[in-house]
């Protein structure tokens, strides 16, 4: 099943995620990019919030909070793809500590062993 959907929409805000997540709290929740899955054994590594203002060349004010989810991507042993009421708790642990707007943009960054951020993400549960 495709929680999300990013051919219709290019952006998901964290309570949209937050949403769906929860009506299968013991799905596996995989992320994909590149074209192929994660791993696994994939950690959550950092959790970063903020609030942007910009001017663009048009001289047109934009602003938006975005948060950026870090994701390692590496084999454990014979661990098994995060379930996503895991993905929410590590979620809602940050919140206790980082203020999280429900509607900032989610961007997910991945590493794997060359230590590349390649950016662009496709979460989803099966």
């Amino acid at each position: 099943m495709n929680a999300i959907d990013k051919s219709v929409s290019t952006d998901i805000s964290l309570g949209h995620l937050l949403d769906v997540l929860a009506v299968a709290p013991d799905a596996p929740l995989i992320f994909s990019y590149e074209g192929r899955p994660v791993r696994a054994g994939y950690h959550v590594t950092e959790v970063k919030a903020g609030q942007f203002l910009a001017l663009d060349c048009g001289a047109n004010p934009e602003a938006w909070s975005e948060i950026f989810v870090q994701l390692w991507d590496i084999d454990e042993d014979s661990r098994t793809h995060m379930p996503a009421g895991k993905f929410s708790a590590i979620i809602r642990k940050v919140a206790d500590h980082v203020r999280l707007e429900p509607t900032a943009k989610l961007t997910f960054e991945f590493s794997n062993e060359s230590g590349q951020w390649p950016s662009t993400a496709q979460p989803r549960l099966v």
